[in-house]
C-alpha cells in the first residue's frame, strides 16, 4: 500500500562481536530511540553462552550509548526469532535501568564488582562491574547455575521429563560512565 513507508531503504553496518562479522540495522519497528537488531554473518540458532554474554559488553565497549540485549532463546519461554543468533538494542533508557537494588547482595570474592536485586515486578538480578571479563564470568557462572536449578517445592523445574530446558535469563546490557552493567 503506498501509506506505508518502504523498507528498501534499510541498511547493514558492519560489527565485530568477540572476532565475528555480525550487522546492526536500525529496526523498521522504532519501539524506542535508535531501536535497532544486530545480527550474526553466520546463519545459526540462537543460544545463550558465555561468548553471547561477551559479546553484549563487547558491543556496549563499542557503542557506550547503547544497551542491548538478547532473547532467552527457548520458545518455552516465549524467545523471538530464534532460528537466527539476534541481540536487540538502542539508544534509550528503559525503565528498568532505572530501578533501585532492592537488595544488596555480598559478590564472591571472584568477583570485583556489586551485585543487586533490583525493585522490580520480576525477578531480576544486576550486576555492575568495571571489568568485563570479570563481568562475564559471574554473569555466567549465575547462568550455568540457573539453568540446572530445580526447586519443585516452588515449582521451579529445570527442565520437562523429555530434557526440554525450561530456566532462561534475558540479559541486558548497558554502560555506566566506565563501568558494565547487566541486569
Amino acid at each position: 500500500r503506498e501509506d506505508y513507508p518502504a523498507r528498501q531503504n534499510l541498511r547493514f553496518i558492519p560489527v565485530t562481536l568477540g572476532g565475528e562479522q555480525w550487522f546492526m540495522q536500525y529496526s523498521p519497528y522504532a519501539y524506542y530511540n535508535e531501536h535497532c537488531i544486530v545480527f550474526s554473518r553466520e546463519h545459526r540458532p540462537m543460544k545463550l553462552t558465555t561468548q553471547t554474554l561477551g559479546d553484549l559488553l563487547d558491543f556496549t565497549e563499542q557503542f557506550p550509548h547503547y544497551f542491548i540485549g538478547s532473547n532467552a532463546g527457548l520458545p518455552i519461554v516465549g524467545g523471538s526469532i530464534l532460528n537466527h543468533d539476534h541481540f536487540q538494542g538502542g539508544a534509550s533508557e528503559l525503565p528498568m535501568a532505572r530501578a533501585a537494588i532492592d537488595q544488596p547482595l555480598v559478590p564472591p570474592p571472584y568477583f570485583p564488582g556489586t551485585a543487586g536485586i533490583l525493585r522490580w515486578p520480576m525477578s531480576v538480578l544486576r550486576l555492575d562491574c568495571d571489568d568485563p571479563e570479570a563481568l562475564v564470568n559471574a554473569a555466567d557462572r549465575l547462568l550455568t547455575a540457573w539453568q540446572d536449578y530445580s526447586d519443585p517445592e516452588r515449582d521451579i523445574i529445570a527442565r520437562s521429563t523429555d530434557g526440554t530446558p525450561h530456566n532462561a535469563v534475558t540479559p541486558i546490557v548497558r554502560r555506566r560512565a566506565n563501568r558494565f552493567q547487566m541486569d
